[in-house]
């Protein structure tokens, strides 16, 4: 098995691991709520959105930390890989992962509510259910663009944060990676708003209305935005990565 299909391997069960956990933790939630309220006679609605809300960012920040990890780890630094190559098997586990996780999340919260429905759920598995399948199918792909571009803006924050500790005089300590973690995260953060928000007034999206064409019109615009990031950021990403590799020899 070459090295790269080791780390692959590797990734994926690791991920795959974490992801499932998380599923399971979420059905057994829910499983206890429902008896609970079968037990005490409980008729009150309670809706599944919540949860499965918690279960996607629980999911996220245990993805944004596996990823931004590898780096450091002596694991995989002493496997024979390039870092271009480690990179992209880091974020192809991840890219699989995250979409493990929604689908996941959307089989136990339609198994849910089959199982125990309520009014709340009830509306969105019905406007769900309904027409504009495009539309539906663009929100899932922005959802997933949406946490890629967490998962690789988050490497480029620990590149940045690692680079810039390397150059300080003092040793690294965990209050000053704190510290410069929140200032790096506020300087990219400040460009990256500033380039996002004048993109869209060039696309043409100045505000939008509560008319269905403008929000689809939106969403269109954001999907361009949030790909095109994907892409830089992942340019800066090696460009990062070869630079802390060379630091770190």
């Amino acid at each position: 098995m070459s090295s790269i299909s080791r780390v692959n391997k590797d990734l994926f069960h690791q991920r795959g691991k974490i992801i499932s956990l998380i599923l399971g933790f979420h059905l057994l939630a829910i499983l206890l709520m429902i008896l609970y309220k079968n037990v005490f006679n409980i008729t009150d609605p309670t809706s599944l959105t919540g949860g499965v809300l918690i279960a996607v960012v629980i999911g996220v920040v245990f993805l944004v930390m596996s990823v931004i990890n590898i780096f450091d780890s002596s694991k995989y630094r002493l496997i024979p890989i390039s870092d271009k190559g480690l990179y992209f098997s880091n974020f192809l586990s991840a890219f699989f992962a995250v979409i493990y996780l929604l689908v996941g999340e959307a089989i136990v919260y339609f198994g849910a509510y089959a199982i125990s429905p309520n009014p709340y759920d009830q509306i969105m598995i019905k406007d769900f259910s309904a027409g504009q399948y495009w539309f539906k199918f663009e929100v899932v792909i922005a959802i997933i663009l949406g946490i890629m571009l967490i998962l690789v803006g988050s490497v480029v924050i620990r590149l940045l944060v690692s680079l810039i500790e390397d150059l300080l005089p003092i040793k690294k300590q965990a209050i000053v990676t704190v510290f410069l973690t929140l200032i790096v995260i506020w300087a990219v953060m400040v460009p990256f708003n500033f380039i996002t928000a004048n993109t869209l007034i060039l696309l043409g999206v100045r505000e939008v209305t509560t008319s269905f064409d403008s929000v689809v019109r939106m969403l269109n615009m954001s999907l361009f935005i949030l790909l095109i990031w994907n892409i830089v950021l992942t340019f800066l990403n090696l460009y990062l990565l070869n630079r802390w590799s060379e630091a770190t020899k």
